[in-house]
């Protein structure tokens, strides 16, 4: 039987921490909408909250719905998509609220821009 030394142990954690900063930092961006073109990041200015369905409220269910989209020049969220809900009757709910919100856009070179790969969590809790 080998045994792994103390110096390759810690070679070997020092390498998955690297590799773990690299996914986080990854994944913020993606999470996050970063855009190339130094876009500043959409700021939301009104949040409309999600109307609770009567009929999940009436069973005293609750979950969640998770959201992709863009912001377009106007400010609106546009190209809304359900990536994930834990009932799919949560989903129209959610996607009308986030269409009643408004955002500062995005200004590249003193422009509003469009900024794409925006997630949200639309949580309905009782």
């Amino acid at each position: 039987m080998k045994y792994v030394t103390d110096s390759a142990m810690g070679t070997a954690l020092n390498l998955l921490r690297v590799l773990l900063i690299t996914i986080l930092v990854t994944s913020a961006s993606l999470v996050y909408g970063a855009e190339a073109s130094g876009a500043d990041r959409a700021v939301p200015i009104i949040k409309v909250p999600p109307r609770y369905p009567d009929a999940l409220k009436a069973e005293a269910i609750t979950g969640y719905v998770d959201l992709q989209y863009a912001v377009s020049e106007n400010g609106i969220a546009t190209d809304i998509e359900v990536t994930f809900s834990t009932d799919k009757r949560f989903n129209a709910a959610a996607i009308k609220a986030l269409e009643g919100w408004r955002f500062k856009p995005s200004v590249v070179d003193g422009k509003t821009v469009r900024t794409d790969g925006y997630q949200l969590r639309l949580a309905f809790e009782l």
